[in-house]
């Protein structure tokens, strides 16, 4: 599966960067694909600065000179351009041959230059900290972290868009984000998750002509949809972190995949397209009309097939004498849940009675155990056993 973000879907105003919109899709991701790949412009350049401002041989100005004229744009409120412009021409500045050549200068112009050189290597050497300081912070607000150990297990990782010499041009990123678009939409081998930015982008191809979707592109992204769709809607879902959900998700293999199979079904019942402006909606009319009910019938049968309620089948009593007349009966829970043979209660030097209310035990059990392996033959059981683990 391909997550794909829209470069501007994480950005909020003054260069706060949030990456809420992939970790979702991520999340959701992990718990229905094999593996994830993410297209996501915000990702990369946070991970990426991430890793330079570790770098304690890179200075503040590396770091803010590796920033977009968008990003910076929005930095300095409106002066990216210009912010780029400087940021671009200080390594001759701070170069220590330009000193040698304006020495050969005797001019008021080269003594302002050689001033100036001095203080930005000041301003240099007592920022980079801070700057370290405060990246970090933005990383860690915005889910850094979170993505950062999502991308270092097998399941999940980061298609590059940005120049390997890590010159994040806007332009070049545009385009590269475009291919990745465009390349998805006329494959159709992987199965796209697209956030509505994204959407939009992908539509607007279309109807331009610019690419033509292949046979399975829409129809596998209508699953994708509809799989992870009805996952993030789970009452439970968005706070346990990816890391975590890859262990759930491995403990759960076997029920993922008749899921996978309940989605495939659920998506032929979707009246639009992946594309269409109506398509979350019409997920939420679909797992209010579909997956609810389901799980609530699940809820109910397990709850009906209760130990107790059981044993009360076996003895022929309801629940409130069971319970009320628990006392009388000190057999009733020892062993019940070990004893898997009613052998082991004849050798287990138990008085008759005894051994009677816990051979009654046992058939209880064994009734619970058919009870919940029926349940988890349905194909949504896999959303209820999501919705109570992740509790």
């Amino acid at each position: 599966m391909t997550v794909v973000v829209h470069p501007e879907s994480n950005m909020e105003e003054y260069g706060s960067i949030t990456l809420d919109r992939e970790l979702q899709a991520i999340r959701a991701a992990i718990l229905y694909a094999d593996e994830i790949e993410v297209v996501s412009p915000a990702s990369e350049m946070l991970l990426s600065l991430n890793a330079l401002a570790q770098d304690n041989s890179a200075s503040a100005f590396d770091i803010l000179r590796a920033l977009d004229a968008d990003t910076l744009d929005r930095m300095t409120r409106g002066k990216g351009t210009d912010a780029k412009a400087v940021l671009n021409a200080l390594p001759v500045l701070l170069d220590p041959r330009f000193d040698s050549i304006l020495e050969t200068l005797d001019n008021e112009q080269a003594e302002a230059l050689r001033k100036l050189a001095t203080g930005l290597r000041g301003v240099e050497n007592d920022s980079s900290q801070q700057l370290r300081d405060q990246i970090t912070t933005m990383i860690e607000t915005a889910g850094g972290p979170e993505l950062a150990a999502a991308t270092r297990t097998r399941v999940v990782k980061l298609k590059p868009l940005f120049n390997t010499e890590g010159n994040w041009d806007e332009e070049v990123l545009a385009e590269r984000y475009a291919a990745e678009v465009m390349n998805l939409l006329a494959d159709g081998s992987r199965h796209m998750l697209l956030d509505q930015g994204t959407t939009q982008f992908a539509r607007v191809l279309i109807n331009e002509k610019r690419v033509e979707p292949s046979a399975l592109a829409l129809p596998n992204a209508l699953e994708a949809l509809v799989g992870t769709g009805v996952i993030a809607r789970l009452p439970t879902f968005g706070e346990t972190p990816a890391d975590e959900l890859l262990d759930l998700r491995r403990d759960l293999a076997g029920s993922l995949s008749r899921y996978r199979r309940a989605a495939a079904s659920l998506g032929e019942k979707m009246r639009v397209g992946p594309l269409d402006d109506e398509v979350q909606s019409e997920v939420d009319h679909l797992y209010r009309k579909e997956i609810v009910p389901t799980l609530e019938d699940i809820r109910e049968q397990l709850a009906e097939h209760g130990l107790v309620r059981e044993f009360a089948r076996a003895v022929g009593a309801n629940i409130k004498e069971i319970i009320v007349g628990g006392a009388a009966m000190p057999g009733l829970v020892v062993g019940i849940h070990a004893v898997t043979d009613l052998a082991v209660v004849a050798t287990a030097g138990l008085t008759p009675g005894v051994a009677g209310a816990a051979a009654l035990g046992v058939h209880a059990w064994q009734q619970q155990r058919e009870a919940v392996a029926s349940m988890r033959g349905n194909d949504l059981y896999y959303l209820h056993e999501l919705d109570r683990r992740m509790a």
